[in-house]
């Protein structure tokens, strides 16, 4: 129970990042903070279909346009960009991107499995591959470039379990709750969490697409 719970929580924590928190048929939308708020999302195009594409420059672009967004709010202290799959191999297998590390010890960004991370312009790339069922986390050609460090950049809350006893009292990340069954023919049980994820300043994480914005 505790799993799934989490595989939920998890599940919603990226829609903080993502700005849409989705049902569990990977449709339906429970919450789309930047139509809630009224917040216009930041992306950049990163056209890497094109060998000639100035990787870099892009990168700068998104950065610039997320430390506008946090402007005198926080203090950035590095970068994390959260790939899908088709963005990610994209992104790796870019000229400008493969060409920075030709060199690099003897050619081991080429030999290695880098989907665990790597660093390039001060960003760690990683490819996100988290899903509930068929549901990606992430969209597969799409990435986000993530500030960190800023101080509750991303919250979560927890309200308290619809039970009596809980009225009133500070929301628990986790409940759990047991009743016997009639002619003691065994016990039920429950398990629930009420969580609320958010992201404080949504223009601060920007979307990347892999070719243009669809």
């Amino acid at each position: 129970m505790r799993g799934r719970i989490e595989a939920t929580n998890r599940y919603h924590r990226i829609g903080a990042i993502t700005g849409k928190v989705f049902d569990a048929d990977g449709s339906t939308v429970l919450l789309d903070t930047h139509d809630r708020f009224g917040i216009e999302p930041q992306y950049v195009d990163m056209a890497l279909g094109t060998g000639g594409t100035d990787v870099a420059q892009k990168i700068r672009d998104a950065m610039r346009k997320s430390e506008d967004a946090v402007a005198g709010t926080g203090v950035i202290s590095g970068w994390l960009a959260v790939c899908g799959r088709g963005f990610y191999d994209a992104f790796v297998a870019h000229d400008k991107v493969t060409k920075a590390f030709d060199r690099w010890n003897d050619g081991q960004f080429l030999r290695d499995d880098l989907r665990k991370g790597f660093t390039f312009q001060n960003v760690v790339w990683k490819e996100f591959y988290g899903k509930v069922g068929a549901i990606k986390f992430i969209g597969n050609d799409d990435a986000y470039l993530v500030p960190m460090g800023v101080s509750d950049l991303f919250i979560s809350r927890f309200a308290p379990a619809d039970y009596m006893e809980t009225v009133n009292t500070i929301g628990l990340p986790y409940y759990a709750k047991q009743e016997p069954m009639r002619f003691g023919r065994g016990v039920e049980l429950e398990a629930q969490s009420n969580p609320l994820n958010l992201c404080t300043r949504p223009r601060a994480v920007i979307r990347l697409y892999k070719t243009a914005k669809p």
